[in-house]
């Protein structure tokens, strides 16, 4: 019986850990401002995990602090069970709004998954850092991330 306990005490700690950023009525509350809406991805999805650095991007891209955060980024991954699960269709108008504010967009398939593809957003600030926003659109798993970086070559390849 012992072994079971420490496997439930395990799993809360992981469902927890999982969960980070979902609200109560199990909804994430997704707080970057080009992801608006994007928590209703959350509604199927075994696990959502979140990581914010809230405001440091913007002040990154508005040129405030911009030493003390090169790097910042948020992170939104929804992961699902079966294929299915979120529409698809329903991430491109993401990278149209984002597209239409005078990011660089292109779409981008995956060779090694079938089916899979991403949204690579690119916006040149000031200093030579780019504002960076990809959306990896799978089967079982949506990503999206804003970040802060300085190369434009800092990418995830032939995911």
């Amino acid at each position: 019986m012992r072994g079971s306990w420490v496997t439930k005490a395990v799993m809360a700690v992981a469902c927890c850990v999982t969960v980070v950023g979902v609200a109560q009525d199990g909804v994430s509350k997704v707080r970057d401002p080009l992801f608006p809406g994007a928590e209703k991805f959350a509604r199927n999805a075994r696990s959502v995990v979140q990581v914010d650095e809230g405001p440091v991007t913007l002040e990154r891209a508005e040129g405030r602090y911009s030493e003390r955060h090169h790097g910042a980024s948020n992170v939104y991954v929804f992961k699902y069970d079966r294929d299915g699960a979120y529409d698809p269709a329903e991430v491109k108008p993401y990278e149209d709004r984002i597209a239409a504010d005078g990011w660089s967009c292109e779409t981008i398939p995956s060779k090694r998954r079938p089916g899979a593809y991403r949204y690579k957003c690119r916006k040149p600030l000031a200093d030579g850092y780019h504002d960076a926003v990809d959306i990896l659109v799978e089967a079982r798993q949506l990503v999206f991330t804003h970040s802060i970086n300085n190369h434009e070559e800092y990418d995830s390849g032939d995911w």
